[in-house]
């Protein structure tokens, strides 16, 4: 999330900057009207890969070492052999991924619905 925050950021239009400030913009003028809208975009990418690596990472230590959550059932299900259990927590972690996907999709065409 940080390196796609730095990156917009550093992606800002130097020429923009000048005229804002050519037109007497402070420097929280400047941010909030030049630089966070042009940064949004790539904020709002490094969220949406955040919280679906947060999503997998959570299962995968669930796995290892969990008491009771969706990694945990995975791997009771999958060493008890019971496969149409296993494969509807499959399908609930896939519904969950495509739901987080869709939401940030979704932030970004309202937030910033400029970049394509």
């Amino acid at each position: 999330v940080m390196i796609n925050a730095a990156t917009g950021f550093r992606r800002v239009d130097s020429a923009k900057v000048a005229l804002a400030r050519s037109y007497g913009a402070s420097t929280l003028q400047i941010f909030w009207k030049i630089r966070a809208p042009m940064a949004l975009p790539m904020i709002l990418v490094g969220l949406m890969i955040g919280a679906i690596f947060g999503l997998l990472t959570a299962v995968g230590a669930e796995m290892v070492g969990g008491g009771f959550g969706l990694g945990n059932r995975l791997t009771t299900y999958s060493s008890m052999i019971q496969m149409p259990q296993f494969f509807a927590v499959v399908l609930i972690l896939s519904t969950l991924g495509i739901l987080i996907y869709v939401l940030f999709f979704l932030i970004g065409k309202k937030w910033a619905s400029w970049e394509a």
